[in-house]
């Protein structure tokens, strides 16, 4: 789940560059985990599993996987969506301030 200034990276893997396929894990950006799993660094969550069943849907693969482990950054940024052909901001929910 990727944080609203990693739109870069969102475009990257959605083809929108001309980036090769086997480049896109070479930048910064990304870390392992103790699986040598890559990683995007800052996301807001990184989730990793095992791939139980992967169904081929007209040019798409579609990947069911059981979670294993799951990262969340608890403080920070907002969200990126992306919905009707544009990347969008999701504003993090601020705690309600409480007045004595």
């Amino acid at each position: 789940m990727l944080n609203a200034e990693q739109e870069v990276q969102a475009r990257l893997f959605a083809g929108m560059t001309n980036v090769a396929m086997e480049s896109r894990f070479s930048s910064e950006h990304w870390g392992e985990d103790g699986r040598q799993v890559p990683l995007l660094k800052k996301a807001l969550a990184n989730l990793s599993g095992r791939i139980t069943r992967s169904e081929e849907i007209g040019s798409h693969t579609i990947m069911i996987v059981e979670i294993q482990e799951l990262d969340l950054q608890e403080e920070g940024a907002d969200g990126l969506v992306y919905f009707d052909r544009l990347f969008h901001r999701v504003q993090r929910k601020q705690a309600a301030l409480v007045e004595n």
